[in-house]
């Protein structure tokens, strides 16, 4: 606003220093014509040349009134920018006063909205109270009483229930807090007995791997005889269902591999089973072992290197009697083995001692 008077005085300004030099523009304008028109009549005097400074003095007033006009345009158009923005800043002032006269009636009619929802609020807060403690929820008072609407809904649905229904619904709660403590109590059983298992499992392994690990020193050392290498290992022994053990044999300087129906020959799995078996035999505490018809299905090189494993058995177990039964000629490769024969003749069967030097 104060920019646009002082346009406006400026403009009038400008406009009185242009008045001012068109009178003395004109005034020196005819003073020229006056001059010249002496000239004619009294040429003596000096008339032409006061009218030639009379001249430059309008020349230079001329070009004063021009500079004056460019400044009045100028001042013209900064007072129409000026009068343009103060009638925009009105609008503006009438609109934001509108606006604000709109937002005093929304805070006012908020305030009021307010002040009935805190009454409300107490009131629900009372009531709430003599119903029982507080709920804590995570949804919103508007979710809470749609909910509150639903649920009131199908009471009134339920107005004509028999008052033998809430007898009902304390017997079976009841029952059912019964049978919560009893899962719990289960539960706790549960975790218990498993945490048992768990404490037994590791001493079973340890066991295992105990007795495993002599029976593989064992089996290691009785296919050494033959030639073979190998081992016995557990299996899934984190598991009672799945644990087993697992039999590896290599013969003739091959790498040991598992024991299966694919890759060894009939006699290399049945002196491995014999080896698995002996060294298994030297852990069971008996007086007296046997081994009954082992090599019906050996070729004359498997039946006598297992024969090699039962002597070398038996060497290591010298408190321990060893019978081996075989319907086939048995080599002997200890002088200390006694060889009984049994023999079908005419119908009886005789039993006789072999007698001799044992055979190398």
């Amino acid at each position: 606003m104060e920019g646009f008077e002082k346009v406006k005085a400026d403009l009038k300004n400008r406009y009185h220093d242009l008045l001012k030099v068109e009178v003395e523009k004109a005034e020196r304008e005819g003073w020229i014509r006056l001059a010249e028109e002496l000239s004619r009549f009294r040429p003596a005097e000096n008339l032409k040349g006061k009218a030639e400074a009379f001249k430059g003095e309008v020349k230079t007033l001329a070009s004063e009134a021009l500079k004056l006009r460019e400044q009045l345009s100028t001042l013209e158009d900064r007072l129409d920018r000026a009068r343009d923005k103060l009638v925009e800043a009105g609008v503006s002032e009438a609109l934001l006063e509108y606006q604000f006269k709109e937002l005093d009636s929304q805070l006012k009619r908020l305030y009021r909205e307010m002040e009935k929802l805190r009454e409300d609020l107490e009131i629900g807060r009372a009531e709430a109270a003599k119903v029982g403690p507080r709920v804590y929820t995570g949804r919103s008072p508007q979710e809470v009483a749609e909910e509150l609407k639903t649920v009131n809904i199908h009471l009134s649905t339920l107005s004509d229930v028999s008052r033998r229904v809430e007898k009902a619904y304390e017997k079976f709660r009841r029952l059912y807090e019964e049978l919560k403590s009893k899962i719990e109590a289960l539960e706790e059983n549960k975790r218990k007995l498993l945490e048992e298992i768990d404490a037994r499992r590791e001493v079973w392994i340890g066991k295992l791997e105990e007795v495993v690990s002599r029976i593989n020193q064992g089996y290691q050392r009785l296919l050494s005889t033959i030639g073979a290498t190998g081992e016995v290992r557990i299996v899934n022994p984190q598991s009672f269902e799945k644990a087993g053990l697992e039999l590896t044999v290599g013969f003739h300087g091959i790498p040991p591999v598992r024991l299966d129906a694919y890759t060894q020959s009939g006699g290399e799995r049945s002196t491995t089973i014999m080896a698995f078996l002996l060294a298994l035999q030297e852990h069971v505490a008996s007086p007296i072992r046997a081994v009954d018809e082992f090599d019906v299905h050996m070729d004359p090189k498997n039946r006598e290197a297992v024969a090699r494993l039962i002597v070398e058995t038996v060497r290591d177990s010298p408190g321990t009697q060893y019978i081996a039964i075989t319907p086939w000629h048995h080599p002997v490769f200890d002088e200390e083995a006694r060889v009984i024969v049994v023999q079908k003749v005419g119908g009886k069967s005789e039993v006789a001692l072999v007698e001799g030097e044992a055979k190398p």
